[in-house]
């Protein structure tokens, strides 16, 4: 009788994604998964290549290189029995950020998004442990994220924690407004991240949700409270808000998208405050709800903690980016390699089997390392305005540096507290950062200003 796949390789138990995996659902997954035996040399992941699959190394050993716009590849990773790499690029598929190397005799197993869809109807209980587990190594790299964004104010000796807490009650006047069930008929179809859904998985959206009509000043949720819905806004346009400096400061208004998702699956003080800029309708979908749905089996349910997944990594791969760009640290790609870390580890070095690349992407990178991924590289093919956005956005940046060292650091803190709000639970697009402006009127003093004028002589 043949070994099974636990007992043939026993550290496969302990990878990050498996390890939850009951023992029928772990020997069926790795039975459908591809076995790849590779010699010494031969490349797993080629860099800037595009794909749409992970790996789970089964034996052997992997270096992990990057290549950089300017000077030589460096290595910066080796991969071992148990790690998973590319995890991400089967939920959401983007160029390879490293290339992957064998450094010995090794064996990989290879998933790519082709048999992650399939197992919505055939494996749901299994696509479901797969992809909370993605969404846990998204939530901590936003974590790790969020550190480097501090970090960046700290080195500008501003006080971090007034980014995370506001003295005043935010809105005031907006106590005594409160949302009301809305009666009339909802249509989701125009929702963004929402066009996928099919009939039934609309309507059974809008059976297990509240459905709430807010009137204009009213808040939806506020900036430090406890978070466990998201809100699929309908009708209407939401203000985010996020208190620094003492001051609410409106980093962006959006409409028609959901909001707030990632309270559905990692739970937190809420990163901003949502206020109606006029009637909002909206849908209100609880983590108590999903949760259920989910332990159905529900096609609907499994689809939506895919979408959270999917947004939480593309904020991800864009603030990393818009990190490294801000910060003129050159960064090789959008998916950020972790450190040498105690067993199990995981990371993400963003798609794809080699067999199934189709050439190297054209993709787009700047001065400071700024790296365009794939769906974003055909939009611009599509749209040539995008790079007078860019050099727009680069202008801007130019004229910062010319104006005073106050006014230059509120531009910074509020454009470290709008990436914050978005990587944590909004559905923004990092992109709105090129359109943010700060200025002070001229003939007003800045808070630093006012202190200074006010001190005894």
């Amino acid at each position: 009788m043949s070994a099974t796949f636990a007992e043939r390789f026993p550290i496969l138990r302990h990878a990050s994604l498996l390890k939850t995996l009951p023992d029928g659902h772990f020997e069926g997954l790795l039975a459908v998964m591809q076995l790849r035996k590779m010699p010494p040399g031969e490349v797993l992941f080629h860099q800037g290549y595009l794909g749409d699959s992970m790996a789970i190394i089964a034996q052997g050993a992997f270096r992990v290189t990057v290549k950089l716009p300017e000077g030589p590849e460096a290595e910066v990773n080796t991969l071992v029995p148990g790690d998973v790499v590319g995890e991400m690029a089967c939920v959401d598929p983007a160029p390879r950020s490293a290339t992957v190397t064998a450094n010995t005799d090794s064996q990989v197993f290879f998933m790519n998004r082709e048999m992650l869809k399939k197992l919505r109807t055939k494996g749901p209980s299994v696509l479901q442990i797969l992809l909370h587990g993605v969404i846990d190594q998204v939530t901590e790299r936003i974590r790790g994220t969020n550190r480097r964004l501090e970090e960046s104010l700290a080195i500008m000796q501003e006080q971090t924690t007034e980014l995370f807490h506001e003295d005043s009650e935010p809105f005031p006047e907006a106590l005594g407004l409160l949302p009301s069930r809305h009666t009339g008929a909802i249509d989701i179809g125009g929702v963004a991240g929402l066009e996928e859904f099919s009939v039934a998985e609309a309507g059974i959206m809008v059976e297990v949700c509240r459905q709430l009509a807010f009137p204009q000043g009213a808040l939806l949720c506020k900036e430090g409270e406890t978070g466990d819905t998201c809100y699929v806004v309908i009708q209407g346009d939401v203000g985010v808000y996020r208190g620094v400096s003492g001051h609410q400061h409106l980093l962006a208004t959006v409409s028609s998208c959901l909001l707030g998702q990632m309270a559905l699956v990692s739970p937190g003080p809420r990163s901003a405050t949502l206020r109606a800029e006029s009637d909002i309708v909206a849908l209100e979908l609880s983590r108590d709800t999903l949760s259920q749905l989910l332990g159905q089996s529900s096609t609907f349910a499994l689809r939506f903690l895919e979408l959270v997944a999917v947004n939480g990594i593309r904020q991800l791969r864009e603030a990393t980016t818009r990190l490294a760009q801000e910060t003129s640290v050159p960064h090789p790609a959008p998916d950020p390699t972790p450190q040498q870390q105690s067993f199990p580890r995981t990371i993400d070095q963003a798609t794809s089997l080699p067999s199934h690349d189709s050439g190297k992407l054209a993709t787009n990178v700047g001065n400071q390392g700024r790296r365009t991924g794939s769906y974003q590289a055909l939009q611009q093919e599509k749209k040539p305005a995008r790079a007078s956005k860019v050099e727009k956005a680069r202008s801007a940046r130019e004229k910062l540096t010319k104006i005073s060292p106050e006014t230059q650091k509120d531009a910074t803190k509020h454009t470290i507290a709008y990436m914050q709000a978005s990587l944590q639970e909004w559905g923004m697009s990092l992109d709105d950062l090129d359109n943010i402006s700060v200025a002070r009127p001229a003939g007003s003093l800045s808070a630093t200003e006012a202190r200074a004028r006010s001190k005894p002589r």
